[in-house]
């Protein structure tokens, strides 16, 4: 499927949940990409991963910092971030703070 990395597969029973290469279930990719960053996932493997985000609705705007993306929802009036690290944030606010506390002044 177009919509995962080479070697990882979308369940046809459920195509939400996607099978990495060693069989490893996930239901969604920023699930994915915190498994990724914990295992030590080669970069090449998770900048993959990263641009199939937008499969889920994700922006890789490229005014964000490296390794970032984020996802508008006009609904609620509000944009969620994803770290570098596969972690959800929930509001520009919070993702400055984050940014503050992990990232570097050019990030910001």
């Amino acid at each position: 499927s177009e919509t995962v990395p080479n070697g990882w597969k979308v369940k046809l029973s459920n195509p939400k949940l996607m099978l990495a290469p060693d069989g490893t279930q996930f239901k969604s990719k920023t699930k994915a990409i915190q498994f990724m960053v914990n295992e030590d996932w080669r970069l090449e493997d998770l900048e993959s991963m990263r641009n199939k985000l937008i499969f889920e609705g994700w922006t890789l705007d490229p005014r964000l910092p490296e390794g970032w993306a984020m996802l508008l929802k006009p609904k609620n009036d509000c944009i969620r971030y994803i770290t570098p690290s596969g972690e959800q944030v929930m509001s520009t606010r919070a993702a400055i703070l984050w940014l503050k506390q992990n990232g570097t002044e050019q990030d910001i």
